[in-house]
Order: C-alpha cells, then sequence, then structure tokens
C-alpha cells in the first residue's frame, strides 16, 4: 500500500509540473541486488540548487500557475519517507528550467533483503525504532481542506509522525467529526465553499464543547487583516502556505505540553 503511495506521488507530481501534451515514462529495471525506478517527465524541471532541497517538508519549484494548484508542498517529503522506510533511495534529477526531471527510486529486491537479514544473523529492524524520538504522545488531529492533494499529504505527513489523524473535505463533514472525534488538533484551510474555514472555527468555538483543542488556521493569506480575521474566529494560530515544518513541529509540541503558550503565530 505504501509503495503504490510513493508511486503515485511521483506520478502526480511529474503531471503537476507538466502541461497539456506532456509525457511521463516510467521504467523499472533489476541492477545487481536493487529494482530501480525511474519516473521522467517532460515538464518545467528542477532547478540546480533545489536538486537537493526539493525533497524536504513543505518546499515546492515555483512557476507562474503555482497558484491555481494549491497543495503543501509534501509529496516528495513523504516520497523520501516511504523509500526509506523500505530500506531504499530516491534523488532528483534535471538539467534545470524547462528541461523536466527524472526521479530515481532504488529499492532492494526481496531475495537481497532475505539474504543480507540472514548474513550476520542481524534481526529485522523494531518498528518501534521508526517512529519519530520527538513523539511523545500521539495526538489526534483533523485536517480540514477541500482540495484532496493537499488534505492527503498533510495528512500523511502527520501520521509519519506518529499522530491519530482523520481528514474532512469540506465544512460540514469537519464540524461532524469534530463532535465525534473531539480533536486536540484541527488544521483548518480558510477557501472552502458553503462554509469556509473562519465559520468553521467560529462554530467550534461557539459549542464550548473543544475549549483546549489547538485551532490552526492553513491558508495563502497572510496580511494583518487575514490574521486579525482568524484571531476573531477563534484560531489558536495562522500559518501561511508553504507551511514551515519547524513551526508545525512546534505547534505540535506546545500541544503535547512540551511548551504552551496562546496567541496568534
Amino acid at each position: 500500500m505504501r509503495l503504490a503511495q510513493l508511486f503515485s506521488n511521483l506520478v502526480n507530481n511529474g503531471a503537476k509540473y507538466s502541461e497539456i501534451g506532456g509525457r511521463i515514462t516510467i521504467t523499472v529495471a533489476r541492477e545487481a541486488k536493487d529494482i530501480v525506478l525511474r519516473f521522467e517527465d517532460t515538464g518545467a524541471g528542477i532547478p540546480r540548487d533545489m536538486l537537493e532541497r526539493i525533497f524536504e517538508p513543505f518546499t515546492q519549484v515555483q512557476r507562474p500557475r503555482d497558484a491555481a494548484l494549491g497543495g503543501l508542498g509534501l509529496g516528495l517529503a513523504l516520497v523520501k519517507k516511504l523509500v526509506e522506510l523500505h530500506g531504499g533511495t530516491v534523488q532528483a534529477e534535471s538539467g534545470g528550467p524547462g528541461t523536466g526531471s527524472e526521479f530515481v527510486v532504488r529499492l532492494p529486491a526481496a531475495e537481497a533483503v532475505t539474504e543480507e537479514r540472514t548474513i550476520g544473523d542481524r534481526p529485522a529492524p523494531d518498528p518501534a525504532d521508526l517512529t519519530p524520538a520527538n513523539v511523545a504522545t500521539p495526538l489526534r488531529i483533523l485536517v480540514v481542506d477541500d482540495v484532496e492533494d493537499a488534505a492527503d499529504s498533510l495528512a500523511d505527513f502527520l501520521r509519519l509522525q506518529g499522530d491519530t489523524v482523520h481528514v474532512a473535505r469540506d465544512g460540514r463533514s469537519a464540524l461532524e467529526l469534530a463532535a465525534q472525534l473531539g480533536p486536540e488538533v484541527v488544521f483548518v484551510d480558510l477557501q472552502m465553499p458553503e462554509i469556509d474555514g473562519l465559520e468553521v472555527a467560529r462554530r467550534l468555538r461557539g459549542r464550548g464543547e473543544l475549549p483546549r483543542t489547538l485551532l490552526v488556521a492553513v491558508t495563502g493569506l497572510g496580511q494583518a487583516e487575514n490574521r486579525r480575521q482568524t484571531a476573531e474566529a477563534g484560531f489558536d494560530h495562522h500559518l501561511t502556505k508553504p507551511l514551515d515544518p519547524a513551526q508545525v513541529q512546534a505547534l505540535l509540541a506546545m500541544r503535547r505540553g512540551k511548551d504552551r503558550r496562546s496567541g496568534i503565530a
């Protein structure tokens, strides 16, 4: 399931950065003890100084039509994490803007993994070792966003941190899930149809049943007036896209009780 997810993320990334009529080519080959998959596209390409950074959380290569696509810059970060959890590596290659991109995934073949674990009597990794050390207590988190890719990528990123995450695709579903789950943290996109993020926050605060829930506004708007509106609606923090991973980690640590403080970030 996780392999299918990472392959899907790479295909979606190629499609996202390609114009209509572009092409994505996938090849698979056996090289020694590895299976090597190459995802090559004819899209926008990657600047050379971004080839290493492209796998960092919340990093995006900007181009003229980015604003219309949404997204949080998490897809490739998830790819890297999932590949490494399977004992493999991933790297990006590109000649620069306008030259397309290639992502090379190397995964150990099944028999190679079996042989490696036998030689030297090395035990298989303990699943507990795959959980980040900074996660003291899993949190119940609700992600609210009508853009499917944005919601799912943020939810998957948070799950990889060890937290329990649920996703709502619209404001009405968010209110229903919040009542059922009693989430400790809620990330809410502001620009949604029918019931927008500001109204979701107002209604959640108006119920009075989630007094300790940390409400986080996620938006592309970061002006003083926007922050005033989110504060008045009941949000605790206002984060602008693309999200800063350090800010997200700090907010989760705060909710876990490591660094409690109040006010809009």
